[in-house]
């Protein structure tokens, strides 16, 4: 069942080893180890039967494989709010970093990421709205500086052009697409008052096309110059037109638009100057379940194919333009997936006819879910005070209330702030064992630990990589407390259980409570006075990264342990569910103390240089290039006995060809994604993340940076808006934290 997408130009896929899989993930693989067309009525031998195109086909293209699976869907953010990771390595998919839309694999440029683009937006004009009236100088200029400094000189990756607004031919725009010919015989009759009706539209239509051909060509022209390993093609060319089936329509046939071919051959000068062909065969629900989706695929993969073996870019004159359509793992406008047979019909018959792969696309919508958020036990105290709620790794969370973001974070910072984090994962470990077993799992030195001491550990992979960030606390009570990630909860409790189960196989005395509790953290200078007033211990022996079980302002059984994500003095309160809200509303009465929500959380968290799990580390970074070294305790390093040793222990000696860095400029936002460039325009990194700063009043971000560019005061420069912004790598944490010592 479970394949390797490998596929020979036969269209037969090879088999590979079973495991698990996230839902699409899932999909994706349900293709059987059979010829794409099993199942299907379509043979060989039917009426049906077609013969390829002649030209001998593309070599390999991006990996070294006959057909490669390119990943073009912002499925991160899955992981950032549902837990839900896709592994992609495992299945020979191309993906680029942190499976974002652009990258040194795979970039897509849609209408305002590439040059100057004219469209008509909404009445509006943009960068001219029409191509006769666009500056091409100007858009060609730009879109060099912006492919120099996005991509690096070697790019070799899938380079896709949507521009989608208007076609280059003049009869293919229609319907909302009409005002471009309107627009087009306007200027004609400003500049030719005496011409006829005809022969106004006549020469509109030469104008539009001659201008289409100039734009488009001369900005492939422009890519290529720049990148020629790039594969750089437009989505959606070339045409077929044969997605319209009625539902009464019992001849359909799938054949291409009559016309279309002549319109192909029309746009000749189009092919020449690309270096890759994107038709999209994304399926109408129309076509669900039937032989017909068969029919449209194959047929608008042969008239690429035409088109592929009979036009070539100069830059390749020995084999067929490659060709990968774009697909997607869903029926169009909507998010009901594609079953076994209609996957066959897409990937299958793209892998049968000789297509090089397919990009599968997916818009930000696939990062949604269906499933309504899950509700902290503070739920509705959020909402009857004016909490603003946001979906965030499954939960309904607040992400600010009446006070605005700014006034918010800067409450922490001067007094003091509550945050509902009742989503953190809450554990205990029992038995004898409890140590080995923890040690077994993190990078921590546990046994040093004294009683009711914590530290901030990691989960990592035996090749290096971070699961999650947590901490875990060696209580006098017998038990270790363990504080884990919401949007790894999934993932950290099935990690623990699997080793658990691998202990108590072995004989060892260990188990594992998930605990129910809710949790709230108290964080600003305020903090301590505010607190003792509730308590009858003396906070003042309790530093930071300690704990203790006390009553907490006549609530009993609370685990309250100093520690925060805020970089100010604060603790975290594990209290019983049925007591949140109490204890919140006594906390409130104090007028220091006002509730605060995610957004002030995010820009508090970055400002104390503390890294956000998804965003600043995942799996594929290693406690070293997040320079997160001082988490492995001395007498692991010494015996390598922690997952993934072999990997990270020489990496603390031989150091790692990227790195972790604060980064710090002025004017524009910078956001997550963001290209990190050389002081000459050279992609060195990206941003992971980034906001202005309430406190310095300039921005603040964190990212990875090549090696050479990681040392603290180095010039570098950020991609904003499509504009280089001088930046400097800043030692973190940008505001000085105030974690109380004693």
């Amino acid at each position: 069942m479970v394949i390797s997408l490998l596929s020979g130009r036969t269209g037969h896929l090879s088999g590979g080893a079973p495991m698990g899989l996230s839902h699409l993930s899932l999909l994706l693989l349900l293709l059987l180890p059979h010829s794409p067309l099993h199942g299907s009525s379509l043979s060989p031998t039917s009426t049906h039967c077609v013969v390829l195109p002649c030209a001998p086909a593309a070599g390999p293209v991006l990996e070294d494989r006959p057909f490669v699976v390119v990943w073009n869907m912002p499925t991160a953010r899955c992981h950032q709010r549902f837990n839900v990771h896709l592994d992609l390595g495992h299945f020979d998919i191309v993906e680029t970093a942190q499976q974002s839309f652009r990258g040194q694999k795979m970039t897509i440029f849609y209408r305002d990421r590439l040059g100057k683009y004219p469209y008509l937006s909404r009445g509006s004009m943009v960068n001219g709205g029409i191509s006769q009236l666009a500056d091409l100088s100007a858009h060609l200029s730009l879109a060099t500086t912006q492919l120099s400094s996005l991509l690096q000189p070697n790019f070799t990756g899938v380079a896709v052009i949507d521009w989608e607004e208007w076609r280059p031919l003049w009869e293919r725009n229609f319907g909302t697409k009409m005002e471009y010919r309107r627009q087009s015989k306007l200027l004609v009759r400003q500049e030719r008052p005496d011409l006829s009706e005809s022969a106004t539209a006549m020469l509109a239509k030469l104008k539009f096309e001659e201008s289409a051909r100039r734009f488009m060509g001369e900005t492939l022209q422009s890519a290529v110059r720049v990148h020629p390993k790039g594969l750089w093609g437009f989505y959606d060319f070339p045409g077929c037109f044969n997605k319209q089936k009625r539902k009464t329509d019992k001849s359909y046939t799938g054949r291409c638009q009559r016309g279309s071919k002549d319109e192909n051959d029309r746009l000749s000068w189009l092919w020449s100057q690309s270096t890759a062909l994107y038709p999209s065969i994304y399926l109408p629900q129309s076509l669900a379940g039937s032989t017909d989706a068969a029919l449209m695929v194959r047929h608008t993969l042969l008239e690429a194919l035409r088109v592929a073996s009979v036009w070539h870019h100069s830059n390749n004159t020995a084999h067929a333009t490659p060709v990968l359509p774009y697909a997607r793992l869903a029926f169009t406008h909507s998010l009901t997936f594609l079953n076994t047979t209609d996957l066959v019909h897409t990937l299958g018959e793209s892998a049968a006819l000789g297509a090089a792969g397919v990009v599968l696309w997916g818009e930000l919508k696939f990062s949604k879910s269906k499933v309504p958020a899950k509700k902290t036990p503070l739920f509705d105290f959020h909402r009857e005070h004016g909490g603003k709620m946001v979906e965030f790794a499954g939960w309904s969370m607040p992400v600010q209330y009446k006070d605005s973001h700014i006034a918010s974070h800067m409450h922490t910072r001067e007094r003091c702030s509550i945050f509902d984090v009742s989503h953190m994962l809450q554990s205990k470990v029992h038995g004898r064992d409890r140590v080995k077993f923890m040690e077994s799992l993190v990078v921590a030195d546990i046994a040093e630990l004294k009683d009711n001491q914590g530290t901030l550990s990691l989960f990592t992979t035996e090749k290096g990589g971070i699961i999650d960030d947590l901490i875990v606390t060696r209580t006098d009570q017998g038990y270790l407390y363990v504080v884990s990630n919401a949007g790894c909860a999934d993932k950290d409790s099935a990690h623990m259980k699997a080793r658990l189960a691998e202990f108590k196989a072995a004989g060892f005395d260990v188990d594992l409570e998930f605990l129910d509790a809710a949790l709230i953290a108290v964080q600003g200078p305020s903090m301590a006075r505010v607190l003792q007033e509730g308590l009858k211990e003396d906070l003042a022996k309790l530093t930071f990264m300690t704990s203790t079980v006390a009553t907490v302002f006549g609530v009993p059984g609370c685990r309250v342990t100093r520690c925060g994500y805020t970089g100010e003095d604060g603790v975290e309160i594990s209290v019983p569910q049925s007591r949140v809200v109490e204890l919140t509303e006594k906390l409130l009465a104090n007028s220091e103390v006002k509730l605060a929500g995610l957004g002030a959380r995010d820009s508090l968290r970055l400002e104390a240089g503390l890294c956000l799990y998804g965003n600043d580390i995942d799996e594929t970074t290693t406690p070293v290039e997040a320079t997160l070294v001082w988490t492995i305790g001395k007498r692991r390093r010494q015996n390598k006995d922690f997952p993934g040793a072999d990997v990270i222990v020489p990496q603390i000696k031989a150091k790692t060809a990227r790195k972790r860095v604060g980064l710090v400029s002025s004017g524009p936002p910078v956001r997550q994604h963001t290209p990190i460039l050389s002081p000459d325009g050279k992609v060195i990194g990206e941003v992971t993340s980034g906001c202005p700063s309430p406190c310095l009043k300039k921005n603040v971000a964190m990212g990875y940076v090549d090696a050479a560019f990681a040392k603290n005061g180095t010039a570098i420069q950020v991609e904003v808006r499509k504009k280089a912004v001088a930046a400097t790598v800043s030692k973190m944490p940008f505001v000085p934290t105030n974690y109380y010592s004693g």
